[in-house]
């Protein structure tokens, strides 16, 4: 063994050390920065970005933190995937966290979903009788109707 204890034909690695003869450094998990994402809305997308932005000797284990994201999620090998986005005007973060035997690092990621629609309201008056009228209109995305 180079850098641990041998015991009965096997090396116990010290701390940052790992293989058969403990010959290997473990590097710790790094993350360079993330641009943001940009998803289409309701289409089903992933990204392979953490995995280009992520250094460290595997097995790495992935988690994450998300606000409001309904669908999204990260696989084992550190994919995002979101099934079906949800539009909104301000983007979403995801903060994704990879660990491995030395150390745990996170990143966080802004995920844009704009809006695929554009709504156009065209008033026309039929008679020449003045008509005074007002209205508000509202999306609701959780219904998808206008009110």
């Amino acid at each position: 063994c180079n850098n641990g204890v041998c015991s009965r034909g096997l090396c116990s690695c010290n701390f940052g050390w790992f293989g058969d003869y403990c010959n290997k450094t473990v590097i710790p998990v790094s993350f360079k920065p993330i641009d943001a994402l940009e998803f289409r809305e309701s289409l089903s997308s992933s990204s392979r970005v953490l995995l280009a932005a992520v250094n460290g000797t595997p097995p790495l284990v992935w988690s994450m933190d998300w606000t409001d994201a309904s669908g999204l999620s990260l696989s084992a090998d550190g994919v995002i995937t979101w099934s079906a986005p949800a539009a909104r005007l301000t983007a979403y973060t995801l903060v994704a966290r990879a660990s491995n035997r030395l150390n745990s690092a996170a990143v966080s990621v802004s995920i844009g979903v704009p809006p695929s629609y554009a709504a156009t309201v065209a008033i026309t008056q039929l008679d020449t009788v003045p008509v005074a009228a007002s209205t508000d209109i509202k999306w609701l995305p959780t219904e998808g109707t206008l009110q």
